[in-house]
């Protein structure tokens, strides 16, 4: 049976198609016609890792432009409720990576974190929203951070952007529009890729990596279960019962006492 769901949405064919220099460009340019962008650099699923302790996070895609602006466009299916904290994090990793030790802060160029949903996180129905930091008792004042928010909703009604916009959030939504060149390319390219041996392979190299996301999320947790018993007195025993109780089912009994034992449970 046919895989259901195979369009630009997924984030493999996304970053699939749009790690085509050309197509992301206009994309981009769709998106913010006022910038004049040049070349650009183009990387799907960056990953930065923390230098700190914190969380790592992965870009569906990371783009700089010759202008050194950057850019982090997220596809969004799902609606957790979570845009306005992941993009301040989100924000801080892109000046994380752009600023070396003792730089000058005004070193940070323009960025944008821009989201493409396939819902409205507002209930505005509104297509295109765009965000600043500017005062809340006078908004024609505005903190230069260099940086803005962008979240384009593809259900949206109200609203005035581009046409070619427009028909690519069509796109999202699973029309086609044949008799528009840059809309017939991207479908074009996601029809060649989801044929190819090399979505088979993306498809099982990104359920490795999932599992193994998993299998690292579960260390860490199983690591803090630990010291937050040993801080409530819990012996040894008493530890490994709760491990088993609460991982027991995401791995093998001699793995899981493996784990224990390099974390001084016997």
């Amino acid at each position: 049976m046919a895989e259901e769901n195979l369009t630009i949405t997924r984030d493999l064919i996304f970053g699939h198609v749009m790690s085509n220099e050309e197509n992301c460009k206009e994309l981009l340019q769709l998106i913010l016609p006022n910038i004049d962008i040049k070349k650009i650099y183009v990387e799907p699923q960056k990953e930065i890792n923390s230098h700190l302790k914190g969380r790592n996070v992965r870009f569906d895609l990371w783009i700089v432009d010759g202008n050194g602006i950057k850019y982090d466009i997220e596809m969004q299916i799902k609606d957790d409720h979570n845009l306005g904290v992941r993009s301040r994090y989100y924000q801080s990793k892109i000046d994380e990576e752009t600023l070396d030790k003792g730089d000058d802060y005004l070193k940070l160029n323009p960025s944008f974190v821009i989201f493409l949903c396939v819902f409205d996180p507002f209930g505005l129905d509104q297509k295109y929203y765009r965000f600043k930091m500017v005062d809340t008792e006078n908004n024609n004042l505005c903190l230069n951070t260099r940086s803005e928010v962008i979240v384009l909703n593809s259900k949206g009604q109200h609203g005035k952007i581009n046409v070619e916009l427009q028909k690519f959030l069509d796109f999202m939504n699973g029309y086609v529009d044949r008799n528009d060149a840059y809309i017939s390319r991207l479908d074009n390219d996601i029809k060649k890729y989801i044929s190819s041996p090399e979505w088979r392979r993306d498809q099982m190299n990104l359920a490795v990596k999932l599992a193994d996301q998993k299998h690292e999320d579960n260390i860490d947790a199983i690591e803090k279960i630990i010291k937050m018993l040993r801080r409530m007195g819990k012996s040894d025993s008493e530890i490994k019962d709760e491990i088993f109780d609460a991982f027991g089912d995401d791995f093998y009994k001699g793995d899981l006492d493996q784990i224990l034992a390099e974390r001084g449970i016997k």
